[in-house]
C-alpha cells in the first residue's frame, strides 16, 4: 500500500560510544517529513547502531515527529542494515510509535511501522514507512 511517511534529511552528528567488543556509534538525524501526503512535519532522532563483525549492523533509535502546528508522536525503533561497496547504508526497520494526540496524528497512537532507509556518504538520508496491519 500507500507509505503513511516519506522523508528526506541529513546525519547533523555523530560520535563512537565504543569500540569493543563491537564498534558502537551514534548518529542524529533531522529529516522534513510528509505524513500521509498532506501533513508536513519534522523528524528529529538519534539512532545507535552496532557493527558486527561480518559487517552488518543492528540499530536501535528513538525520536519525535512534529507537525507544523505543534503536534507531536514519539517512536522507537529497531533496525537491520549494512554498507554497500559504494559506501551507502540500506536498511530496514520496524518503528514503532505513540502519541497523546487527538488530532490528525492521533492514527499512530500504538501503531507499528516497517521502514526502509537510505543512507549515501554525504549522510543525506531519505525513509519510507508503512503501517503494519
Amino acid at each position: 500500500g500507500n507509505p503513511f511517511l516519506v522523508e528526506k534529511g541529513k546525519i547533523i552528528g555523530q560520535r563512537v560510544l565504543s569500540v569493543s567488543p563491537q564498534p558502537q556509534l551514534e548518529f542524529t538525524f533531522v529529516a522534513d517529513a510528509t505524513i500521509n501526503g498532506v501533513i508536513n512535519a519534522t523528524n528529529t532522532g538519534t539512532i545507535v547502531n552496532t557493527v558486527q563483525a561480518n559487517g552488518v549492523f543492528h540499530a536501535k533509535g528513538q525520536g519525535f515527529i512534529m507537525t507544523e502546528d505543534g503536534e507531536v508522536a514519539t517512536y522507537t525503533n529497531q533496525v537491520i542494515g549494512n554498507l554497500t561497496k559504494e559506501g551507502n547504508v540500506l536498511s530496514l526497520g520496524a518503528g514503532f510509535w505513540n502519541t497523546p494526540s487527538t488530532g490528525k496524528l492521533a492514527f499512530l497512537n500504538d501503531m507499528i511501522g516497517i521502514f526502509k532507509l537510505q543512507v549515501d556518504r554525504d549522510g543525506n538520508l531519505s525513509a519510507i514507512e508503512w503501517e503494519w496491519k
